[in-house]
């Protein structure tokens, strides 16, 4: 196997980790709703809003492989968390006006920097399953030529 295609498939498993927290974190909002004060909000442009998740995607990469995945993992959990609760006010028409028209570019956004901020974790792992694999073929390589 190829190292790249292994990275690959570390990436994609990593992907489908940070879709199930964020997944369960939604459940978890959404069941703890509390009534909690109304948030003042402001007519934002595209513009804001992409300025936003850019600087957020951003803060997931970097941050994400500085703590090897961790902060990525808490953010991708608290914007699923607050989603839930928002989700659970019983406001239909708010939400879909709101947070469905954002969520659509937000959500992929947030799940694909999560799971690049885990890189480093998972460069890591690649490495220490390599690592295993080349030392098992070396004992084998000399335990043949003592033979």
């Amino acid at each position: 196997m190829v190292k790249g295609t292994r990275i690959n498939q570390l990436a994609v498993v990593a992907f489908l980790i940070n879709t199930i927290i964020y997944s369960i974190s939604i459940i978890f909002g959404y069941f703890s709703y509390t009534n909690s004060p109304k948030i003042k909000i402001t007519n934002l442009n595209m513009l804001d809003i992409l300025q936003n998740n850019l600087f957020l995607s951003g803060k997931i990469i970097v941050f994400g492989m500085i703590t090897f995945g961790l902060y990525s993992i808490f953010i991708v959990f608290m914007n699923g968390f607050i989603l839930g609760n928002s989700l659970s006010s019983g406001n239909f028409e708010w939400n879909i006006m709101h947070i469905i028209p954002h969520g659509v570019f937000e959500i992929p956004a947030i799940l694909i920097s999560a799971t690049l901020g885990m890189m480093s974790l998972i460069i890591i792992v690649n490495l220490i399953y390599y690592t295993k694999q080349k030392v098992a073929l070396s004992k084998k390589i000399f335990l043949y030529t003592q033979n």
